[in-house]
Order: C-alpha cells, then structure tokens, then sequence
C-alpha cells in the first residue's frame, strides 16, 4: 500500500516578499485616510491663513461637514425687494410693501415664505400686520390676488402661487408697529418653484433700517467762545444718538442775528463747507442746509463756517439746528443746539503795545477802528493736520473670510494722551466683536478697544512721531456685492473735545469671484469622491482576479506492486475525485477537492 502523506503547510512566497499581502494591506490603510483627510478639508470649510487668508482656527465660529452642503444647495430662483428701506424707531402704522420677482424661473405652483423679525406686530389677516397680496401689472397668469395664505407666529406663507417667469407679486405688510431699538432688521425669505421642490433662501434677503426718531443726535461748536466783533471760524459737528443711524436724512443749522450771513461761494466771508464725504451744503438767507446725510452710528458730519464775523457786543448766540433721521421723516428740532460765547473786547486804554516783528494787521472791524485778536483758545479749528491709516490687504474677494489689519500713524507732533481712534465697519461686513472665538473679533495694540455696534474705539494712547496704532479685525466673510468699501476713520489727541475725520480714511476692494473660480472646499470633495472610486474598483478587481489557494500532494513509494490512479469528473466542473489503488485488493483510498 502507498500511504499518502498530506503536505506540510509552508509559508507562503506572497508573505515572504516585502511586496506580499501584508505590505499591500498597510499601502491600502494609508490611500483611504487621504482620502478621509481631503473630504474633512473640504467639508470644514478654508483652512486657517495670516494676514488677507482665513481667520485662525482660534477666531472662527465652529463649522460642521454639513456646511459643504449647505453651500452647495441650489440657489433661489427669485428676488426679493423692500419699500421703504428705512423706518423710525418706535414708529406706528408703517406700511411696507415687498416685491418678489421670478427672475429664473417662473413658480408652477410655487411657495413662498416670509418671516417678520421679532419685536415687529406678527403678520395676520386682517388688522394690525395684515398681509395683502397682489400681481404687478401686466400679469399674465399670476395668481397672486386669489393665492392661499396661511400664517404661524411671524413666518406668513404664501401658497400655491402660479407666476410666469419675468413677472411681480407684492406682499403688502400693513399697520404695523416698529421695535423701539434702532439698527437693521433682516426679513429672511424661502421659495420653492413647485410642490415637490425644497424651500430655498432668497439672498439676499429684503433688509429694513431702523432709524432714530426726527430731532435726536448732538451738535457741537469750536471754538465755544470768541471775541465781539472778531473773524473766526467756527466748526459745527453733529453725531447721531447713540446707536442711531442717520439714512437719507438732512441736517440744518439757522446762524444768529448779528453774525455774518452764510454764503455758498468759495472765498466770500461766511463761506460754508461740509465734510467728511457730505453732500455740498444749500444756503437760504441765514439758513444752511445739508441733505441726503447718510451717517453710521458713531460717525459725525461737519459743518464749517468759516470768515464769520461775531456781533459786535457781549452776547451768547445760538445756533438753531434741526434733524431729521431719514428722507420719509421731517425735520425736528434738537433740544440743544449749540451756542457760541461772544465775549467783550478786551480794553487797550493805557497799555502799551505789544512789540511786533512785522507788520501790523489791519483793524477787522472793531469799533473806531481798533484792531482785534484772533481768538486761539483750545478746541479752535487750526487747519492742523492728521494722522493716516492704511489697511492690508487692500483687495479681498466677495464673500471669502479674511483678516484685516488696519495701522495708524500720528501726525508729525504725535498723539497726545489721552488720545482716541475711531474706526467704522460699512455696513455689509460682520459688525465687530470683543468676544474672543466669535465672528468680527478685534484686537488692538496698544490701548484700550471698545465696541458701540459698528464702530471700533482705541482710547487710552499716547503715541509718538514714528509710532503705530495696530486693528486687527477678523470678519467672516466679505459683502458679497463687488466695489470699495470705506472704513471711516477719525482721530482725537487729549487736549481736543470733538473727534477729527481723518483726511483720508482707508478703503478696501471687494473683488467680485472670476467665472472661473473653483472653491477650493469643491475640489477636495471631488477629490475625497474619486478616491472612493478609486478604492472600490481596485477592491473588486483584485476580488475578481484573485487564484484559488494552492495545494500539493506528496507520494511516498513503498515496496510492493504499483499503484493505479484515476480521476473522475463530478459534473458539477469545481470539484474532482482522485483515487488510489495500490493493487486490486487493497481498500480504496478517496481525496476530494472543491475549488471556489
């Protein structure tokens, strides 16, 4: 009998090659976690960048992966505008009338949702906040006027709305009540074109100002006192109320009997002028008016008068001087308006004059004759010039994060202690912060920062010749409409009272996104999916082509007669017997194999 001896199990040649399995396993572990790393990348959004980049990790909001989807959601196919844009606060019975426009694609039947902002009178049907909505003529097959609306809290829906594409509805929100804190107020809207769609956010989203009422805000005048029947000029400065914006509004100030008329020609004596950045000023007898005055909270308009002629006698002259917030409001006259001390000449009799080394100047107006001194007390407008602030960078893309720093330089004499810098955020871009982490964090160094809703303040300085004042602020995003944005900036060394435009405040250029531009958050997601890919089709290929595991026999000869061997197929084409026998007798020994 031969007996049969089962082979011994070897290693296997793959597993001996530093190419084998093993090596092809720790190769095939490192290819997903590329993959892993590039699909967090892109969902988690830019990666952290120094100056112009992104905001480190260390001052942006948490960002989820999700947020990839978000922004790859499809975008509105309509818009959304507000009439009018501004309303004063506290204010009773305002009307505001949105217009939504099928500008990509008609509604068929389409929804659409607009939320009120809280603090205002909640929609309703009929009363105070009804909702009325109407087609804009021509209308084709609008069916606005006869849509279904349907309300729940401050979110009013419009329903089952048929709108060609190109043409208008309104919603008219009626008899409402405006909140008594000023500052914007955001009406979020969704549409879906049709039944079956998902709601889409209209971006943007119509956008209402809250003003201060008519009659708010201060005005100030330097220099506060002056000599009778002296020339001077005199710097009027008017700062809305705290909080408080001025959208369209106008500004007029009415001089005193006594003083020299004001005069809108260039180099007459009363000459007025404006600034900074303010519409030219009308003048109307001894009446000076400014309009379409536009003013963040904390910025100031300047009213310069200047060659003026005091009375003649001792007297307190007052400025009257009314405000209004914004152009559907009316001019109001503010509490208190500024008043100029018209002090009496000062007595020559039996005084020597003082020495001179140079010529004497012509008498101005005093009476017989007699010359007068130009007053030089503190707070007077001397034409001194200012400091000057630049930003990096000066370009930056719409609605991509950033950092920017912006860097004050004193004039030549300094900053005096304790001096003070302003610095106001435009509207669109994230209102800073003083919240370590959050959106708009901002820094400065050195002195003290403060934040009153749009506007930077640095007080405490005392900067030298040569010495810098450093802002960084950390905004989210950039406004997503292109062209330059102006941060205004003003200046006030300690011995001034009133705060001083800069000369030229510094500006930034929001660069619109080129048509070729791929965010770079897509592109590692692509990445992170044709990986995917990738893994998968290796891994069936290789399932696919993989040999069946090899086995061997090992005969060993024994003496006697041969053997015989023979194979017999089973028919089902994986499996085969072989059978040996050693000589007729002999029992009959069976091995079978299976092959996958």
């Amino acid at each position: 009998m031969w007996p049969i001896k089962a082979p011994a199990p070897r290693p296997s040649s793959e597993a001996e090659r530093p190419c084998g399995p093993a090596h092809r396993r720790r190769r095939s572990r490192v290819f997903p976690a590329i993959c892993l790393a590039a699909w967090v990348a892109g969902c988690a959004g830019p990666l952290a960048a120094g100056p112009g980049g992104a905001p480190p990790a260390a001052h942006r909001p948490p960002v989820v992966a999700a947020s990839f989807l978000s922004r790859a959601a499809p975008a509105s196919t309509g818009t959304m505008a507000v009439s009018p844009t501004t309303v004063p606060v506290a204010a009773v019975g305002i009307a505001l009338k949105f217009t939504y426009t099928a500008t990509d694609q008609g509604l068929d039947p389409g929804y659409i949702a607009l939320t009120v902002p809280a603090g205002w009178t909640a929609p309703s049907a009929s009363g105070e906040g009804a909702i009325t909505v109407a087609c804009v003529p021509p209308a084709g097959d609008c069916n606005a006027d006869h849509a279904p609306v349907s309300f729940n809290g401050q979110v009013v829906t419009v329903n089952r709305i048929s709108l060609p594409l190109g043409e208008s509805l309104t919603i008219t929100y009626s008899d409402a009540t405006v909140p008594a804190a000023p500052g914007p107020a955001t009406f979020s809207t969704s549409e879906n074109p049709t039944a079956d769609a998902p709601l889409l956010p209209v971006i943007p989203s119509p956008q209402v100002t809250v003003t201060c009422a008519d009659g708010t805000g201060t005005e100030t005048v330097s220099p506060g006192t002056v000599t009778a029947a002296s020339t001077s000029t005199l710097v009027f400065t008017f700062t809305p109320a705290s909080g408080c914006e001025v959208v369209n509004g106008a500004v007029s100030l009415t001089v005193p009997p006594g003083w020299t008329l004001p005069s809108a020609t260039p180099g007459a004596a009363g000459y007025v002028t404006t600034g900074p950045g303010a519409p030219a000023p009308a003048v109307t007898g001894s009446a000076i008016t400014v309009t379409g005055v536009t003013l963040a909270a904390g910025q100031a308009l300047t009213i310069t008068y200047s060659d003026a002629t005091a009375p003649g006698s001792a007297t307190t002259s007052t400025f009257a001087t009314s405000e209004q917030t914004a152009s559907t409001g009316t001019p109001v006259p503010l509490h208190s308006p500024p008043q100029v001390t018209v002090a009496p000449p000062a007595s020559t009799r039996g005084t020597s004059p003082p020495a001179s080394t140079g010529p004497t100047a012509p008498a101005t107006g005093g009476p017989g004759g007699t010359a007068t001194v130009q007053p030089t007390g503190p707070g007077q407008a001397t034409g001194a010039p200012t400091g000057t602030m630049a930003v990096a960078p000066t370009t930056v893309a719409a609605s991509r994060p950033g950092t920017l720093t912006f860097t004050y330089r004193p004039p030549a004499s300094g900053l005096a202690s304790p001096g003070e810098v302003t610095l106001m955020v435009p509207p669109g871009w994230t209102p800073p912060s003083t919240a370590p982490g959050r959106a708009g964090y901002t820094t400065s160094r050195p002195g003290a920062l403060s934040i009153s809703g749009r506007q930077i303040t640095v007080t405490g300085l005392a900067l030298g010749p040569g010495q810098t004042l450093a802002i960084v602020y950390r905004p989210t995003a950039a406004p997503r409409a292109a062209g330059p944005s102006v941060f205004a900036a003003s200046e006030r060394p300690g011995s001034a009272s009133v705060l001083t435009a800069l000369a030229a405040s510094p500006a930034v250029m929001v660069a619109g996104p080129s048509a070729s531009h791929i965010p770079l958050q897509l592109l590692l997601v692509v990445l992170a999916a044709g990986c995917v890919a990738a893994v998968s089709a290796v891994r069936y290929v290789r399932h696919r082509m993989r040999p069946g595991p090899v086995s061997g026999v090992d005969a060993v000869a024994q003496a006697g007669p041969p053997g015989t061997v023979s194979v017999q197929h089973s028919g089902t084409g994986a499996t085969h017997a072989v059978s040996i026998e050693p000589h007729p007798d002999a029992p009959v020994t069976t091995f079978e194999e299976a092959r996958p």
